[in-house]
């Protein structure tokens, strides 16, 4: 679909702005990226989106990974982020569009707890690349997007203030622009559609509903992690936190909205909760380590969450090649 709809923008044909195929989601990161690959590489689309995709979130994973080492250097925690990131069974259900908005979610909210612990050290470096992150995101999924910005820009907005805060809206802003070709005509119109795509997804789609058992069974590690932050709220006092519980009650707000919203959809699929699943997963061992004192026991336990990753991809691998039933 978006190879297709890369082909349709450079041919500027009247399909590219068909609500039922690749306009609206908008992926319209996916797009540039794909063009730009074929361009310079003379592949076809469909195999420049596959280069384009791979380069991209192995990008994003690796970033991730530095900065959680950055946030946590005495620990392991950037190497299973890295494993996190890299083999979650859940982007059997992706798209390629939703594959790399949930990354940039993580991303954002890494970000979003550099801002919050490293305070004056480094802030401009950081609100720079929050607004890089948060400005490609809405230009990839504009519906996450603007959620996420909803919840944790306000979290910005305290640490750093007004004039900083609108400096990274600003930047965010000059990215979505440039990421998605669509707002370079018709700005207001294509946001327009935008806002209209999600709520034809929730309102009026062909109905489609999750099971509870469904639910659990992809949220599993991320209901734990969210276990976690509620304890770290509520006993603050005598635990060690991890990250700020400001940040916390933001994420968990977020949480339960999300699933809110996407449980009373219309149209519900599993790919939608990518990025809250993911986020949450990423942060579990954080809450583990750092009720940890050994580094031995450290090490064991990332080792633990590097095998339950490979295990469950091996078994989504081997599903896929047909060798289990």
């Amino acid at each position: 679909m978006w190879a297709d709809q890369t082909e349709y923008i450079q041919k500027n044909d009247a399909r590219q702005y068909d609500a039922r195929n690749a306009y609206g989601h908008p992926g319209t990161t996916i797009t540039t990226g794909t063009f730009v690959v074929s361009r310079l590489t003379k592949l076809p689309y469909r195999s420049s989106l596959y280069v384009f995709l791979t380069v991209f979130c192995g990008i994003l994973i690796a970033v991730a990974a530095t900065i959680c080492y950055g946030l946590a250097p005495g620990d392991v925690w950037w190497l299973t982020t890295g494993f996190v990131l890299s083999l979650d069974k859940a982007y059997e259900y992706a798209t390629p569009p939703s594959v790399a908005a949930a990354l940039l979610v993580v991303l954002v909210v890494l970000l979003t707890l550099v801002v919050l612990k490293r305070g004056e050290s480094g802030r401009l470096g950081s609100l720079f690349f929050w607004g890089v992150g948060w400005g490609t995101l809405l230009a990839t999924r504009f519906d996450i997007g603007a959620a996420t910005g909803v919840f944790f820009l306000p979290l910005v907005l305290w640490q750093t203030g007004w004039r900083k805060t609108l400096s990274v809206v600003a930047v965010a802003i000059f990215l979505f622009l440039l990421a998605d070709p669509f707002m370079w005509s018709n700005p207001i119109g294509h946001v327009r559609d935008l806002i209209g795509k999600a709520g034809y997804h929730y309102l009026e789609y062909p109905a489609r509903r999750l099971s509870w058992v469904e639910v659990s069974t992809f949220s599993s590690q991320a209901f734990v992690s969210m276990v976690f932050a509620g304890l770290f709220v509520v006993l603050g006092k005598r635990l060690a936190k991890p990250f700020p519980s400001k940040f916390l009650v933001c994420l968990l707000i977020f949480t339960v909205g999300l699933y809110a919203v996407f449980l009373t959809a219309n149209y519900q699929a599993a790919r939608y909760f990518l990025p809250l699943t993911l986020t949450w997963q990423v942060l579990l061992p954080a809450f583990l380590f750092s009720l940890i004192s050994k580094p031995r026991i450290k090490i064991y336990a990332a080792g633990l969450f590097i095998g339950i990753s490979i295990m469950t991809y091996g078994v989504y691998f081997w599903r896929w090649r047909g060798l289990l039933s």
